[in-house]
């Protein structure tokens, strides 16, 4: 959530004449000291609110509430097309969760990647999400063809370096070559896991035990989605699982 500009401007008169009152200092410089102090302030505010609405997602795993939060947010996004792409991109983030591809392919379809960050590996991300989608909308070709595009980017971090883990990962499991899927899925650092992602890799797992016929392996991880999941799309299938005869 963005703070209306004009109670910026408000706040920042207001702090330049306490610091030219209680320093003692020309207008100008107390204006200075005050505008940094103040984007300062602001830029903390913001990092704050943000990992706030994440954490709805990645770690209290409750998608709807966090659409609810995003959707408030586009009120102070205004034509910042950057803002507006990176908010698209949380939105689709959300429907995947829930299992919603065509809704997730609809915001999607509205970001524009010449406006995502170039230096937090947005793109990856970005494209690896228009692969999952097309690959769960059985259009394979597209899907390689999203796979193709994430792979062009140079892996110049840790960061990259396990975005294109998990790009791989997955396209393995899709493309069934579930060894190299499981050892890439398996290999992510735990440490690197919010709550989502580390039941979004243990339900692929269970999957792959399950297509491999390691029955009581998979049960187990079905168990454990199905119990931490929440309003996870994941838990609902977990659920099924466990209730069907899979086995058979």
């Amino acid at each position: 959530m963005m703070v209306n500009k004009y109670i910026l401007i408000v706040v920042t008169l207001i702090f330049t004449f306490i610091t030219n009152y209680i320093f003692k200092m020309s207008f100008l410089k107390g204006g200075i000291i005050t505008i940094g102090l103040v984007t300062l302030g602001y830029i903390l505010y913001m990092n704050i609110k943000q990992r706030k609405r994440y954490s709805i997602l990645e770690e209290k795993l409750d998608p709807e509430k966090f659409i609810e939060e995003t959707h408030k947010a586009y009120r102070y996004a205004g034509k910042n097309k950057e803002l507006n792409s990176l908010l698209n991109m949380d939105l689709a983030f959300a429907y995947m969760s829930l299992g919603e591809y065509n809704k997730t392919m609809e915001f999607l379809d509205k970001v524009d990647p010449k406006q995502l960050p170039k230096t937090n590996n947005s793109l990856v991300g970005y494209y690896t999400s228009l692969m999952i989608v097309y690959y769960n909308l059985d259009d394979c070709d597209k899907a390689r063809e999203m796979y193709k595009e994430a792979s062009k980017y140079p892996l110049k971090n840790k960061r990259a370096e396990h975005l294109r883990a998990i790009l791989d990962a997955n396209k393995y499991f899709y493309e069934g070559d579930y060894e190299a899927s499981r050892r890439l899925f398996s290999s992510y650092p735990k440490d690197k896991m919010s709550k989502r992602f580390e039941l979004e890799i243990l339900y692929v797992l269970a999957c792959i035990d399950e297509k491999e016929r390691n029955f009581q392996s998979a049960n187990l991880k079905y168990k454990k989605v199905a119990k931490e999941a929440n309003g996870l799309y994941i838990g609902k299938l977990s659920k099924d699982k466990l209730k069907a005869d899979y086995s058979s």
